[in-house]
């Protein structure tokens, strides 16, 4: 009889345990949303527009090896190289402002993003 009881007593609270962690892990997501700044956003968008422009100069760079024209490649790599500083400087920037990683912080919301429309019901 005691077995059965303290049985029923640990089957209980694991099971309570589990039935909290869930909403609790969301809600602390959630509080973890709402408490970056406007600072923040800020930079996180302006490493979001530096990498943008980062992959056009790659992607520049990419065209004009193929045109095989010195002078446009030797810009095309001025680009990259300026780009790719902005970029850093920009992450250094968000890391300053309190992001610790940007990269995973920008993933990350683009996996929430495609997810949410994944599951997204159909609209007819």
């Amino acid at each position: 009889m005691k077995k059965f009881i303290l049985i029923a007593i640990v089957a209980f609270f694991s099971l309570n345990m589990f039935a909290q962690t869930t909403p609790a892990v969301e809600q602390q997501g959630q509080a973890v949303k709402k408490e970056m700044t406007q600072e923040q956003k800020d930079a996180l968008q302006k490493v979001k527009d530096a990498k943008k422009e980062a992959k056009a100069s790659k992607k520049a760079l990419k065209e004009a090896k193929k045109s095989g024209d010195q002078t446009a490649i030797d810009a095309a790599k001025a680009d990259k190289k300026a780009d790719a500083e902005k970029l850093k400087a920009e992450k250094k920037a968000a890391k300053d402002a309190g992001i610790k990683h940007p990269e995973q912080k920008i993933k990350k919301h683009h996996k929430k993003m495609k997810d949410a429309k994944e599951t997204a019901p159909a609209k007819n």
